[in-house]
């Protein structure tokens, strides 16, 4: 959150307009002190800040359970962003799979190994064919030829399908190790 302040604006702009948008917020300001909340919102607009800052000084009755569903939806707001912007571009643009650019060829593998050959069919159709082809030499022989028929079979796929299969792998690559190594 330090490191995306316009990630933390985001967020409690939305919460604005939701129906305990501004407990919650106050409840972020309980669990993490004046001085760190303080500096989190350094990128919420003023009036957004002074209006979650006076709720918090006026506010009672607090129950422990609101600051950690607070921090969870604040946590989960913050996963959601970055998932998004892993994603690339939105549904409708001709790119997907926008987050594998940050990844390495081995990464991508251990992500898709265990996936039905449907699934990495449309994946390898949507990379570049050079990282496709290192891809596809990392599976067995008899893998290598289900995803060939499903690479031809390939015609045309739901746009809502693809953004799913987009969104889980996003998700899913969030857990790939980093794997920073280098040759020896």
């Amino acid at each position: 959150a330090y490191g995306r302040p316009e990630a933390v604006a985001q967020i409690l702009r939305t919460w604005m307009n939701e129906e305990n948008g501004l407990r919650n917020a106050a409840a972020i300001i309980r669990s993490m002190g004046l001085e760190t909340a303080s500096s989190l919102m350094k990128a919420v607009p003023s009036e957004v800040r002074n209006k979650v800052f006076s709720y918090y000084g006026n506010a009672s009755d607090w129950k422990m359970d609101e600051e950690v569903i607070a921090l969870e939806k604040f946590n989960n707001g913050l996963l959601a962003q970055k998932i998004q912007a892993m994603m690339g571009p939105e549904a409708g643009d001709e790119e997907y799979f926008g987050f594998l650019k940050k990844m390495n060829d081995y990464q991508i593998y251990l992500m898709v190994k265990d996936e039905e050959p449907p699934v990495i069919a449309l994946l390898l159709a949507h990379i570049p064919a050079d990282r496709a082809s290192k891809l596809l030499s990392q599976f067995e022989e008899k893998k290598k030829t289900r995803l060939a028929v499903e690479l031809g079979n390939l015609n045309s796929v739901d746009v809502n399908i693809l953004n799913a299969i987009t969104k889980r792998l996003a998700e899913r690559s969030l857990h790939i190790p980093k794997l920073n190594f280098t040759p020896g």
